[in-house]
């Protein structure tokens, strides 16, 4: 059940967040600190990339936590784990560390570590 959980929550948060993103790209950016100039481009680019990865990941992350709960958690330490790599290294690298940044940072590498221990402990059936 831990496994599943895991799972659920980084594939409804991918949906939650992308869906966010696909719909209102200048104003999602603009509520989490980071704003974005208002052209046509950068709307394309942040609702296709941002909003359309996101809710593909999540849609198979959800199919995951019915069908594939083992491969759910590889895809969120892979994922998850990735991003939060990235964003540590980028932080470190550019010193600039904003309060959205940190708790992002926690929340990926949270979700990356919460998978890795459920399947270490073999909670993971499927």
């Amino acid at each position: 059940m831990f496994a599943k959980i895991i799972v659920w929550i980084a594939g409804l948060g991918l949906i939650g967040f992308g869906g966010m993103i696909a719909i209102a790209p200048v104003d999602s950016f603009a509520a989490m600190g980071l704003p974005m100039p208002d052209e046509a481009a950068y709307r394309i680019e942040l609702r296709a990339f941002y909003g359309g990865l996101e809710l593909g990941l999540g849609a198979l992350l959800v199919y995951c936590a019915l069908n594939a709960v083992r491969g759910g958690l590889w895809l969120v330490i892979a994922t998850f784990g990735a991003v939060g790599v990235v964003r540590g290294v980028a932080m470190a690298l550019e010193g600039y560390a904003a309060p959205l940044f940190w708790f992002a940072l926690a929340t990926e590498l949270g979700l990356a570590a919460l998978a890795a221990i459920a399947l270490n402990r073999g909670s993971a059936k499927s």
